[in-house]
């Protein structure tokens, strides 16, 4: 019995040796800032402090699996130290002030043949930051298309990707890639297309009710109330075109929600 308690012990001690000290980095996108903390103990909770009128703002998150945790800094929370308890004891770090990196203002166009992705970025480190551009013809299976280079360290300046379009659906995707970390920060999903809306028809139905979506995107979802809010179906998108059989909905008005991950409709609905 004395021998394992040695064991534990060691193992224990051991642990505690091995455990790094958390490293933070901050980043910003679309002009909300945020700090990533890494090398926590994993499961355990991160306690956030931020001086306020003289005292402290505690804020408690929990740490992942791979021992990170992410929290958005605001006007009346902005951390200044981090407690994180585990079988090491407790592990305090400062926090940074200049960003790793900055993105903001991403948006597409489409016009005379030409298609331009654009967005507003800078970095600390122009050798170990750059922007990785991905398209999607189908939203499932992404394609890296282009790196384009940081432009500034200082303040975000305009960068862009331009390639030919003939009216085709494409959706892009702007990852942030160090050298030294590896991905560090991908962009939801943008649409470029020449009909972008999604579309529920028809608005006066007796069978079959439509749902065409621009692009497939996973996660696209519906939900269908009745016209005091009770929830009558919902489900997942999995294709374009999507068919919802109305004859078992009693004769009456619906509102039908549909989300594609990259815009929403909200479209009222007739059953006859």
């Amino acid at each position: 019995m004395k021998t394992f308690f040695s064991l534990v012990a060691l193992f224990i001690v051991s642990y505690a040796t091995a455990q790094q000290s958390p490293s933070v980095n901050r980043y910003s996108v679309d002009s909300i800032d945020y700090y990533e903390v890494s090398n926590c103990v994993p499961g355990t909770i991160a306690s956030f402090y931020s001086r306020v009128d003289g005292g402290y703002r505690l804020r408690a998150d929990s740490v992942d699996g791979d021992g990170k945790v992410t929290i958005q800094v605001s006007s009346d929370f902005r951390p200044g130290m981090l407690i994180n308890d585990g079988i090491g004891g407790s592990q305090r770090v400062t926090f940074i002030e200049p960003p790793e990196f900055s993105i903001s203002s991403l948006r597409v166009t489409g016009a005379t043949g030409t298609s331009e992705l654009v967005w507003q970025g800078t970095a600390a480190s122009l050798s170990d930051i750059s922007f990785k551009v991905f398209s999607s013809v189908d939203g499932i299976s992404y394609q890296p298309v282009s790196v384009v280079n940081v432009q500034s360290n200082n303040a975000p300046v305009k960068h862009d990707y331009m390639k030919s379009w003939s009216g085709e659906s494409v959706l892009y995707k702007v990852a942030v890639i160090s050298k030294s970390k590896g991905a560090r920060y991908v962009s939801k999903p943008i649409l470029l297309a020449a009909d972008a809306s999604i579309t529920v028809f028809p608005t006066l139905v007796s069978d079959a009710l439509f749902i065409d979506l621009p692009v497939f995107v996973n996660g696209a979802s519906f939900n269908i109330v009745n016209a005091i809010g009770q929830k009558m179906e919902d489900g997942n998108l999995n294709t374009k075109q999507t068919s919802i059989n109305m004859n078992k909905f009693p004769a009456g008005n619906y509102i039908v929600s549909v989300r594609n991950g990259i815009e929403s409709r909200v479209v009222k609905v007739t059953k006859l």
